[in-house]
């Protein structure tokens, strides 16, 4: 079961040595933990440029942009959303019974106007699950990218038949595993194998791709939303990134092929209760070499660790300690987990009891939390808990070998800050999919307020607007940021992704809650998937750093590089030359780069200034570092808006909703208010309206085809 201890092949004195080497080098680079946290300044991102003086990169961004997602690459993942849709589609008690739990019916005898309602909703489901049947067979013969997939996945029509997904059982599970019937289905559908090498079974894709993805995946829940999104980033990441090749090729195939005993996905053991956003400064967790040499002896406590429970593969961060200058070296430990997805109670228990028998103590039971229930958070604590040296001869348990060792923030850094272009993502999705929702509420004309449906109301006009242009902006937003992480692998952007994931979790929460409050009492009951998306929304403020410490770092990042320079009389008359405005364009037409690059020298002087007033105690000015961050996501927004407007103008009929909502975000992003608040909220509830009808047709024609 799991971890088995060998002879390691290198002998204590040797990891003796590499220690003390490790802490010499640390020692000499005095500030190898600062310089893990900003990235390499020498490789400046999007806001070290603005900071800097430079101005906005727009020849950069204009080369990214141009090499997004090819018409054909936007086909394959539409493909394989088709495919991954109809394998995880709602089942009958997600789709019609959970909503009786709302209303307290969901036991014992329903009244008969309500088991009408709900009868009359079972009939349309069955209708709809027929006919999607047959039109996912059909699609399969017709679309040669969706046999592409199905041949990829190994899988046949029959086996995704049967739908599996209720995201409402998974979230009343509380911090409990998801059913195997679900993370199996998950898998087979590829989900958890996006981010992997190709050579090792994975599928390589890169973060535009994966985004593409995620901004569809928030209709699966939470739950199964936490499961693939870290699985895909902090799972991923840090073995793809940092491992060396024998750790590759020891660890991914069983990550993603799974062993005799299953399939797993991987967890990253980094937070602590004395320790969140600030996980590496203030870590206690510790490791030393066991007495035999065998072992690495662990002692210190982890929480929050998410998929613990199903994790086959834990990066476990820990400080080494050199005993003769008491250093600590961060370092990341590949701690192989015995969980599989098929564990029953009974097997989950007893490896549980093998753990304890190995120094580490956990609950049998995840953490309980707020919001996506199924994710499994684990606590756990090591008292000498035992972890091989190595796992077969030169695979060692240190992530990068013996080189890795005080590594470990490098390592954890790198891999965090790219996987956080995925939430922006993550909440582009969960914003669109609380405007629909709440577009198909108010559109409702079966709910009537004030003689008419609330789309007739004009405040409820100005809520929509305001949706809107949250969401359209988050998308525009969310595709710069991964077309600039895909064609700029060497570029620092840890303030980018971590600015990115605070302001589009924040903006992924205001729609939300408006959806929710516009849905009234039904948004407050349960069966309702407003009230699982309400709760799950919040997470995301919260995991991977709390915002406002994100956004004080994104700033520190990315003015850090020039504040320091700006204490050298050479740096002074560099940042100086720099504020001569540019005149890099890109794509853009003069008038609006001019506009961008006034705002970019508009933010720089200013910053330099305040650096050099207050030089190093600007890192505890935390207001001013947040206003900083705030203005460098406004420059960035806008930058983005204004290049997916080239792109939608040219269709301008067609996508004339998400141009006005682009183009009313650009005035309030200039500090002008809009001249008729309503005017996008109404385009957005007329295309509605017309879903709206076009689906109770479609309702009323498949149950008269299938009754």
């Amino acid at each position: 079961m799991g971890m088995q201890v060998s002879t390691p092949s290198v002998t204590p004195a040797q990891l003796q040595a590499a220690v003390r080497q490790a802490a010499i080098r640390r020692r000499k680079d005095k500030d190898a933990g600062t310089t893990a946290m900003l990235g390499d300044v020498t490789k400046p991102g999007f806001f070290q440029q603005v900071i800097s003086g430079k101005g906005v990169p727009l020849n950069m961004v204009s080369e990214a942009w141009n090499n997004r997602l090819s018409e054909e690459e936007t086909k394959l993942m539409e493909a394989f959303l088709a495919v991954g849709d109809f394998g995880m589609r709602w089942n009958e008690q997600a789709t019609v019974d959970e909503k009786l739990r709302g209303y307290g019916a969901h036991t014992g005898r329903v009244p008969r106007n309500l088991k009408a309602r709900i009868e009359e909703s079972r009939t349309v489901y069955r209708a709809r699950e027929e006919d999607a049947k047959v039109q996912f067979e059909k699609l399969i013969k017709e679309n040669s990218q969706v046999r592409y997939w199905m041949g990829e996945h190994k899988l046949g029509i029959n086996d995704l038949l049967a739908p599996v997904l209720n995201p409402f059982e998974i979230d009343r599970g509380r911090g409990q595993r998801i059913s195997p019937e679900v993370l199996n289905r998950t898998a087979d559908l590829g989900y958890f194998k996006t981010a992997f090498p190709t050579k090792y079974g994975g599928l390589n894709l890169n973060h535009q791709k994966t985004d593409f993805l995620l901004r569809r995946l928030p209709i699966y829940g939470g739950g199964i939303l936490g499961n693939i999104a870290s699985n895909k980033s902090i799972g991923a990441k840090p073995l793809v990134a940092f491992g060396t090749e024998a750790q590759k090729d020891f660890f991914l195939p069983y990550m993603i092929q799974g062993d005799s005993g299953g399939r797993s996905i991987a967890t990253f053991q980094l937070t602590e209760e004395a320790s969140g956003t600030d996980a590496i400064s203030g870590m206690q967790t510790t490791a030393r070499i066991s007495p035999d040499g065998k072992s690495l002896l662990i002692n210190g406590g982890k929480i929050y660790s998410t998929n613990f429970y199903v994790a086959g593969l834990s990066h476990l961060a820990v400080n080494f300690i050199d005993e003769n200058t008491k250093t600590k070296l961060p370092t990341v430990i590949e701690f192989m987990l015995p969980f599989r997805f098929n564990d029953t109670p009974e097997i989950t228990k007893q490896k549980i009891d093998w753990l304890w028998d190995r120094g580490f103590e956990v609950p049998e039971n995840a953490q309980e939390m707020l919001g996506i229930g199924g994710s499994t958070q684990g606590y756990s604590e090591a008292h000498d808990g035992q972890i091989p040296i190595e796992y077969a001869p030169g695979v060692s348990s240190i992530l990068g070998g013996f080189d890795g060792i005080g590594r470990g923030d490098e390592y954890i850094f790198g891999g965090l800050y790219k996987g956080r272009g995925g939430f922006i993502a993550l909440c582009q999705g969960l914003a669109d999919l609380a405007l629909n929702e709440a577009l198909m509420e108010v559109v409702n004309e079966d709910r009537i307020r004030f003689k008419g449906p609330l789309s007739n109301m004009e405040y409820v006009k100005a809520q929509i607007t305001d949706m809107a242009i949250k969401s359209e902006m988050l998308k525009a937003y969310s595709e710069l940021t991964s077309a600039i992480l895909d064609n700029n692998h060497e570029m620092n952007l840890i303030a980018e992704t971590g600015i990115g994931k605070a302001m589009a979790s924040e903006l992924a929460w205001d729609v939300t809650q408006t959806a929710n409050r516009l849905h009234g009492g039904k948004g407050l009951m349960k069966g309702q998937i407003i009230e699982l998306m309400l709760r799950d929304a919040w997470v995301p403020l919260i995991v991977e750093g709390v915002n406002p410490a994100l956004m004080q770092h994104g700033a520190g990042v990315s003015a850090g590089p020039a504040m320091v320079k700006s204490l050298s009389l050479g740096g002074k008359a560099e940042i100086a030359w720099n504020q001569i405005p540019s005149f890099e364009t890109g794509d853009l037409s003069f008038g609006t780069a001019f506009g961008l690059q006034l705002s970019a020298k508009a933010l720089s002087l200013p910053t330099m200034i305040k650096g050099a007033i207050h030089q190093m105690a600007m890192r505890d000015r935390q207001l001013d570092l947040l206003e900083i961050a705030h203005k460098e996501a406004n420059i960035f927004a806008r930058t983005a808006v204004h290049f997916k407007l080239k792109d939608l103008n040219m269709a301008p009929e067609r996508n004339r909703k998400e141009i006005a909502a682009l183009e009313a975000f650009l005035r309030i992003a200039s500090g002008k208010k809009l001249k008729n608040p309503t005017y996008v909220g109404q385009l957005y509830i007329d295309d509605a309206k017309a879903r709206y009808q076009t689906r109770r047709r479609e309702d009323e024609e498949l149950v008269r085809k299938y009754a």
